[in-house]
């Protein structure tokens, strides 16, 4: 009897353990990894912080309206910093590979800035001239309204994070507005406009949420441009004149903060 059980039992084992052999296994969950690879899109705020040198040359050489005391006089009155800070606002694409801890990618935007920054200066002519003790003012205004780059980004991922340097092309435009008054009838109004292109660097940091969205900060530094503009001093309805030439050296610093929204991302 004894013997027919332990026979039982053992003949149940084993059928047991050929169907728990047949049954398949389940493999364990495969997790996800992050990747920062892939075309986005955003938007940026920031401000921006411009930095010229003004120089105003009025030739004593050229003309007859003024001799060369008055026109140092005027010259030295016409140089100056001349600094504005602004505002800024647009939007950006760009594309990312992710190898390992490494991320390689391009982007592009463009931004909007807010209008002119009017200088005003008035002084008076110096001693030893038939102008002496008379008033004269200088006016000129600054005016930037867009800025486009074109960059390249490399940097290192730690997960969902991103730390990047960046360098490339800067394109804006830029107007220039001058104005001289006089004694008596004496003027002067000219101005220039022209888009102007240099080089970008700056660095940023990136934070990646699910479903493809992120948040950054960013640092740009916008490389020195030179506007050149010549105009002259007259007095209507005379031959009288003077030839004035006034040079601008200004770079620009952004720092703003963007998001962005990264295509096909878990």
């Amino acid at each position: 009897m004894n013997k027919l059980v332990l026979v039982s039992v053992t003949l149940a084992i084993g059928a047991g353990s050929a169907v728990a052999a047949d049954l398949p296994i389940k493999a364990p969950p495969t997790a996800v990894v992050f990747s920062w690879t892939g075309l986005y899109v955003g938007a940026h705020v920031g401000g921006v912080w411009t930095r010229a040198q003004q120089s105003l040359f009025v030739d004593p050489n050229i003309g007859n309206y003024i001799g060369s005391i008055n026109a140092g006089a005027i010259s030295a009155a016409g140089t100056f910093a001349q600094n504005r800070t602004g505002i800024e606002g647009g939007i950006q694409f760009g594309y990312n590979v992710q190898a390992d801890f490494f991320l390689a990618g391009v982007e592009a935007d463009i931004a909007f800035l807010e209008g002119k920054t009017p200088t005003r200066v008035t002084a008076i002519f110096p001693p030893g001239t038939g102008l002496t003790g008379q008033l004269f003012s200088l006016t000129n205004s600054i005016d930037t309204t867009w800025l486009a780059t074109l960059r390249l980004r490399t940097g290192i991922t730690l997960d969902h994070w991103l730390l990047y340097v960046t360098g490339g092309l800067a394109i804006r435009d830029r107007k220039n507005d001058f104005a001289f008054s006089g004694p008596g009838p004496a003027l002067a109004a000219f101005n220039n406009s022209r888009i102007v292109t240099m080089g970008t660097v700056g660095a940023g940091i990136e934070y990646a949420f699910r479903n493809g969205w992120s948040i950054k900060a960013e640092y740009l530094y916008v490389g020195r441009a030179i506007f050149d503009v010549v105009g002259q001093i007259t007095e209507p309805g005379t031959p009288v004149f003077q030839q004035v030439s006034l040079t601008q050296e200004a770079t620009l610093h952004v720092a703003r903060l963007g998001v962005n929204y990264r295509f096909g991302a878990p």
